[in-house]
């Protein structure tokens, strides 16, 4: 891939992504840049394996000694240990908003490694980390449906009116009543994740929209840059399930669907009894026309567009439960008989350990 960079505004900062100069072995690798924080994200590619039924995601955020400007001594263990909590929460992050975009039936094996190379102390990382992961995945060859934006919001409230501060840095988020990540398409919002003091829905709202304003900005920006240096995208077989499979379970096999999605009320996710039955009834009759896998996959469509249509149609979950009904709650507190719990619980503080919290 040849070098090209190219910027955009994000409010006060500049956002930089730039292709061709390192990580060149990886099929893709962008590096971003606001600021004097940086982040290279690669990503690579395994062979198809048939055998798989999920995608094989992995997803690693790696934070360098080097990148605050810190290079120890001799003495200084310099073996990699394992990912802080923050690296991990960081990497989940990303994680939760890449993940749908990819086809249900794309099953290779995908490696994303975001490797913090320089921090400012100013600019958020993670906010980086995820637009740059975003716009790796999209000049790459890989059938993924984004891009995607991701914004930091904060607010400082004056005079009763609500300040908002986009992509707010370290200083700004110390006096911030809200601290919101929100990861977008143009359409809708696909990931939110957030920390606030009590503030007003309403607030919380403006906070959303001015977000996916931000990432409209973003998106445009990626798309853009993919025109530049994106790669052709890989062509897969479009049929998620099989249809034959499909019609023969809604025709002949609508009671047995009924009783599966009765259990799974039920019992949850303890229906391997059920579907295995219904899976031997199928074989029985067609004459193992259909592979296993098939006729699973189209069994748990099925079900899940049944259960959808329901809950929209009646507005009920499957335990008949309301759209804003949560199950009961049960706290009891001094369940245990030792002295140590027990009388710490009378001092009003109780114990986690002496608590029994039961979701009815």
């Amino acid at each position: 891939m040849n070098f090209f960079e190219d910027s955009c505004q994000i409010d006060d900062k500049t956002l930089t992504l730039q292709v061709g100069k390192l990580a060149k072995a990886s099929e893709v690798s962008v590096l971003g840049r606001i600021g004097d924080t940086c982040v290279l994200v690669t990503v690579n590619t395994a062979k198809t394996s048939e055998d798989l039924d999920y995608l094989p995601l992995h997803v690693e955020y790696v934070e360098k000694l080097y990148a605050g400007g810190k290079i120890k001594g001799s003495r200084w263990v310099k073996r990699e240990g394992k990912p802080t909590d923050e690296a991990v929460l960081n990497a989940r992050l990303i994680d939760r908003g890449i993940r749908p975009f990819f086809p249900k039936n794309y099953n290779k094996s995908i490696q994303i490694i975001i490797t913090l190379l320089s921090i400012d102390g100013v600019n958020s990382p993670e906010i980086l980390a995820a637009v740059t992961t975003s716009a790796a995945l999209h000049i790459s060859s890989i059938p993924w449906n984004g891009p995607l934006g991701t914004i930091r919001i904060g607010c400082i409230k004056a005079n009763e009116d609500d300040s908002f501060i986009v992509n707010p840095d370290v200083n700004e988020l110390a006096i911030s009543y809200l601290d919101m990540i929100v990861t977008s398409t143009k359409e809708k919002v696909v990931m939110l994740e957030a920390q606030a003091e009590i503030l007003s829905e309403k607030t919380i709202l403006n906070g959303i929209e001015l977000a996916k304003k931000e990432n409209e900005k973003i998106i445009d920006f990626i798309n853009k840059f993919q025109k530049k240096v994106g790669l052709p995208k890989e062509k897969i077989n479009e049929e998620i399930y099989n249809q034959k499979i499909v019609s023969i379970l809604k025709k002949d096999f609508s009671k047995e669907i009924d009783e599966l999605i009765k259990h799974k009320a039920e019992k949850e996710f303890d229906d391997e009894t059920v579907k295995k039955t219904l899976l031997e009834k199928i074989n029985e009759k067609y004459k193992d026309e259909f592979e296993n896998k098939e006729i699973l996959r189209a069994m748990d469509y099925i079900v899940s567009q049944t259960v959808r249509d329901k809950i929209l149609k009646t507005k009920k979950r499957l335990d008949n439960r309301k759209e804003d009904e949560i199950r009961d709650l049960f706290v009891e507190l001094s369940i245990l008989q030792n002295s140590r719990f027990s009388n710490f619980s009378k001092r009003g503080h109780p114990s986690v350990i002496d608590c029994y919290f039961r979701i009815t």
